[in-house]
């Protein structure tokens, strides 16, 4: 009657419903819990690997200095072990006092821990964490101050084993990161774990058993006593950020690394180039981002992408890049216009699967001889915090190469050699510095090229391709698009009626929003769209009345969520305003530009002939039929409150109108009455 996925989540959301502490995220493998209430103090004591510190007095330290110190009463009262005598440098080494915002100075077990602690302590005593909503209203859930105190003494990590060179890069599997973690009714805390990455995900689950006493600076656990144990079921949990298509400031992307910390994910993958921009700057070819780029404010340096991947390898999230290619890669035709071909052809859907297109020439030196200078930059400076680099590969189309002069052909049994060693020869790159190449799922099936079988295949079109994948032999990350959706709320001022359907909208880049029209796309795929990757599927709201129109449609719009307001950017709506008059002007006979000097005003016929000959036949002939003319759709929803507007081709009057349509009905103007239901 239920499926086992619908029975699991109800389980889940029930026993969190009931029991406050079972909502520990992620649930671990086992939980027991008791009902006695403890209460945390910042000066509890902290060990690593050991005792607590115990000074003894050395032919250096001065006896007067001893007796003060040793009749405090802060200091603690234990005899040294005999073993280490008079030498206390390996204690001093081992004690991890809790220091607000401690960042380590280097990637080593110690002082990743102590960073760890901190954070974790951090949170506790910071968050002003009151569940209020985990109870009943009116019901009494907090402890009675008035009952007296019972305060954790200790907390004594145990690390049993040794971090190797590479734990804070990993392989796949490579880092033990499981825990125990103890909390007993006399306030000793115990956490074991065989690596510094496993003590970091049991520091985690540590600082959730705690909340604040509405009181004021008291913090406290309810479940005293506590037993868990736990251990991660993948050992490639990931999330995969695009900052072509949308740039993300780097505390963006800090922020997000903390909050995969938070629920213990492993690994961060970085689509950091696309046909839409190269927002990462290249020493060795500074050219690439200067024209590349949708910025000059929008780039990352070295220096950005050094302190991304150090600041995720300190929290145990490995950050790892793709430079997607031979195809999502026209931007570089800006720079480079000698490599690409197919950059922002129309119809777009001819040549890709979203705009603006453009691939690398599979048959040219000139594109070997840049990628061998662009991987000698990047791969050297990425290699200390990361074990893999992902090639892409999705969705190269092989029309694309009808217009490379070294191939005239779409003809795949002639592709596929060609494809075959271009990849060979970025993996061999790639393994050259050390590296583990990844690639997207359409390179083993659909081109049937070969790999080598350290090379990681990610999937997302869902169907057999992980059965396909691994009866091949190849490791699969599995990254389904059918089963990662966002959902964009409104204005909290305006929610959103509960009635409304959902439906995935592409992201896209900025400029003409008429660069949505995909007219095929559009009726081969409603009212469900296969999107270019999970992460591009921006799930919108559609909403039948103007006043509550989705937050986001287009270009780089996105919600930014505030102290919990969410605010609408204003200054992408109007770039994307202009960006579509310039465009109109452009693509329209009668809103031309006035024409340069010896060159006269191109008329609207004549650039529909033009486009006919530029778009090859079916059966891969040149010339043809003309595919879509030149005629743009804006698509923004459907289904009941539909939204569908049209920049209209045919003539200048057509065009006002369709621009006065589009500013009345996809702007969020409140000129006309609404429509739908």
């Amino acid at each position: 009657m239920f499926s086992p996925l619908l029975l699991s989540c109800l389980s889940l959301f029930l026993v969190a419903l009931v029991s406050p502490a079972a909502a520990i995220w992620p649930a671990p493998q086992s939980l027991t819990k008791g009902s006695s209430v403890l209460y945390l103090h910042q000066n509890i004591k902290i060990t690593y690997n050991g005792a607590f510190v115990c000074w003894s007095p050395t032919s250096s330290s001065s006896s007067s200095f001893w007796s003060r110190a040793a009749s405090s009463p802060s200091f603690p009262q234990h005899v040294c072990p005999a073993e280490y005598g008079q030498d206390t440098e390996q204690f001093t080494n081992q004690q991890l006092p809790y220091t607000y915002g401690y960042a380590p100075s280097k990637l080593t077990s110690k002082e990743v821990v102590q960073a760890g602690v901190s954070r974790a302590l951090s949170g506790i005593f910071s968050s002003q964490f009151v569940p209020w909503k985990l109870h009943k209203p009116g019901s009494k859930w907090e402890p009675a101050l008035s009952q007296g105190q019972k305060w954790l003494q200790t907390l004594q990590i145990t690390q049993s084993g040794q971090d190797q060179p590479s734990a804070f890069k990993p392989l796949d599997g490579e880092v033990n990161e499981s825990y125990n973690l103890t909390v007993s009714a006399a306030g000793d805390v115990k956490l074991d774990a065989v690596s510094s990455i496993g003590v970091l995900r049991g520091l985690e689950t540590f600082s959730q058993l705690f909340y604040q006493h509405s009181a004021g600076a008291l913090w406290y656990t309810p479940y005293a006593p506590v037993t868990i144990r736990d251990a991660p079921q993948f050992p490639h949990r990931g999330v995969m950020m695009d900052t072509a298509r949308h740039f993300f400031p780097v505390p963006d992307i800090l922020r997000t690394i903390d909050a995969m910390a938070w629920n213990k994910l492993n690994r961060l993958h970085v689509h950091i180039t696309d046909s839409q921009s190269w927002p990462l700057v290249l020493p060795s070819m500074p050219e690439v981002a200067d024209k590349g780029a949708y910025h000059p404010s929008q780039t990352y340096s070295p220096a950005d992408i050094a302190r991304i991947q150090r600041y995720g390898a300190e929290r145990g999230v490995e950050v790892y890049f793709e430079i997607d290619m031979p195809g999502h890669i026209g931007v570089v035709a800006l720079s480079h216009p000698e490599l690409i071909v197919a950059y922002d052809e129309l119809p777009y859907w001819w040549w890709c699967a979203e705009p603006p297109c453009g691939a690398f020439k599979l048959n040219s030196t000139a594109v070997d001889a840049f990628l061998e200078k662009l991987f000698d930059d990047v791969l050297p400076r990425v290699a200390p915090y990361a074990a893999y680099f992902h090639t892409g590969g999705d969705e190269l189309n092989k029309n694309d190469s009808m217009l490379d002069d070294g191939i005239r052909s779409n003809d795949s049994a002639v592709l596929q050699p060609l494809l075959q060693k271009f990849i060979d020869a970025q993996h061999s790159r790639i393994r050259k510095a050390g590296l583990t190449p990844i690639t997207w799922e359409e390179i083993p099936l659909d081109w049937n090229v070969t790999l080598g079988k350290d090379t990681v295949v990610q999937s997302w079109l869902g169907g057999d391709s992980v059965k396909a994948l691994t009866s091949k032999g190849y490791k699969v990350i599995d990254s389904d698009y059918n089963f990662w959706v966002s959902i964009l709320f409104t204005s909290l001022s305006h929610p959103a009626p509960t009635n409304t359907p959902f439906f995935p909208v592409p992201r896209l880049r900025p400029g003409p929003m008429a660069q949505l029209g995909q007219r095929q796309r559009l009726r081969n795929r409603l009212p469900l769209q296969r999107l270019v990757r999970p992460d591009q599927v921006l799930a919108a709201r559609l909403l039948a009345r103007p006043d509550r129109e989705p937050h986001a449609r287009g270009g780089q719009a996105r919600a930014r969520r505030r102290g919990g307001h969410v605010e609408r950017d204003h200054r992408q709506r109007q770039l994307r305003l202009a960006a579509l008059a310039a465009r109109v002007r452009r693509r329209r006979g009668a809103l031309v530009r006035p024409p340069r000097p010896g060159h006269g005003a191109e008329p609207h016929a004549a650039r529909r002939r033009a486009t006919a000959e530029r778009v090859p036949r079916e059966d891969g002939a040149p010339g043809g039929r003309e595919l879509a003319g030149a005629d743009d759709v804006l698509y923004a929803g459907t289904g009941r409150g539909v939204r569908v507007c049209a920049v209209m081709g045919g003539g200048g009057s057509m065009v006002v109108v369709g621009f006065l349509l589009f500013l009345f009905f996809c702007t969020g103007w409140q000129m006309l009455p609404s429509f739908g239901v």
